[in-house]
């Protein structure tokens, strides 16, 4: 796949936004922490971030309608602004915990115009045949950057100070706009039919996939108990628990992007396997489990790296089971909805973090895991379908 240049300048583009989106995730929380010494907080700068999720569904419309590699430059020049924005207060002294919040809000924007457009556009590169792989090579870029982009944030805010994170942030960021003007236009033509028609489209098409509709519901779950954990908790976590300070709390977050790449690369060579969805769903909940239990820094690394590995199967199969569902006209839409169920990552942010900092940090992981994985085996149980393959139903 990475043969192809344009499909290799969205891979380049792709490993760009997503570090630059795990730098910002892991000093957003760090500033807020160290400046309020409240988990509560870092829970809300982290929904902050995340509840511009809810426009998914109208930057996927978008995507249906627009040029959609114009569409991205555009996405990340506003990126652009708000790290430099947030670069030069940090520079000045200036930084306020009401600037963080404000700017938070203005990168999670860009997240509801970003995901279901790239998407969108990757299945447009390289057709159905090859959408499979496409799908796990993309995941792989952005495993890559969750292992690299934490480190270098942490790394450059333990011996510079966070603006030194941030103008690597910013860096990023402008040669994302480069890479994505190197990509040939795709000359994608807009729909005769009416926006309100294009949507009412998009809704009829869940109304009759059960399959789909399951899929979302899952995801929904993963992002509203799942993934606020290395958003909301890990920072937590990491000073409270663990006794370490940011450059220990990016190695974390880098083992937990190793499991994820592990996961990523394994199915770009075994290719489309339903069931690996549903085993994805468990294990991720599963490890996490006994991550809340620990105390040892190095265990809890590697049970970070098992569970996030079992992120990678559930996201990647998930994705690409959606994507292959819906006609190469629709997918924009498809994708801007699994971008709404990201929207739970704001409530659960939120809601673990007020958790956290009434009954600590532990207590409240394991809640939170424990309602994960009862929830993933009774749909399981409830609907056996999920675990097979369309060729073995």
């Amino acid at each position: 796949m990475l043969r192809h240049r344009e499909f290799r300048l969205l891979w380049v583009a792709t490993t760009l936004i997503s570090s630059s989106s795990w730098m910002e995730a892991l000093l957003l929380g760090w500033l807020v922490l160290e400046r309020t010494n409240s988990p509560l907080l870092v829970g809300a700068v982290a929904a902050m971030r995340s509840a511009w999720w809810l426009m998914g569904p109208l930057g996927g419309l978008l995507a249906d309608r627009l040029d959609r590699r114009r569409l991205l430059v555009l996405t990340h020049g506003i990126n652009v602004a708000q790290a430099t924005a947030m670069l030069s207060l940090l520079l000045m002294d200036r930084l306020a915990v009401w600037h963080i919040f404000v700017l938070a809000s203005a990168s999670g924007l860009t997240h509801a115009s970003d995901y279901p457009t790239r998407h969108a556009l990757v299945a447009e590169l390289v057709g159905h045949s090859a959408l499979a792989n496409a799908i796990a090579l993309i995941r792989v870029a952005m495993d890559i950057t969750v292992i690299m982009g934490p480190f270098l944030a942490g790394s450059l805010a333990a011996l510079f100070s966070p603006a030194g994170g941030y103008a690597l942030v910013l860096l990023f960021y402008v040669a994302t706009i480069v890479v994505l003007l190197m990509v040939r236009p795709t000359h994608q033509a807009a729909p005769a039919e009416s926006a309100w028609r294009n949507v009412m489209e998009g809704i009829g098409h869940l109304r009759r996939n059960q399959s789909a509709r399951l899929i979302l519901f899952l995801c929904l779950v993963a992002n509203v108990l799942g993934f606020p954990v290395l958003y909301a908790l890990l920072p937590v976590f990491a000073r409270n628990v663990l006794g370490v300070g940011p450059a220990g709390l990016g190695l974390l977050m880098s083992s937990a992007g190793l499991g994820s790449l592990a996961g990523s690369l394994g199915l770009a060579l075994i290719g489309r396997r339903p069931s690996l969805m549903m085993a994805g769903f468990l294990l991720w909940p599963a490890f996490l489990l006994p991550f809340a239990a620990s105390g040892w820094y190095a265990l809890s690394l590697a049970l970070l790296m098992l569970a996030w590995a079992g992120q990678s199967l559930a996201m990647n199969m998930s994705t690409t089971l959606l994507i292959l569902t819906a006609s190469p006209e629709m997918r924009g839409r498809i994708m801007g909805v699994r971008a709404l169920v990201i929207a739970g990552s704001p409530l659960g942010s939120l809601a673990l973090g007020a958790l956290a900092g009434r009954m600590g940090a532990p207590l409240t992981l394991t809640i939170g895991a424990t309602a994960f994985v009862a929830i993933v085996a009774a749909l399981g149980l409830a609907r056996p379908r999920l675990w097979l393959s369309r060729r073995e139903r």
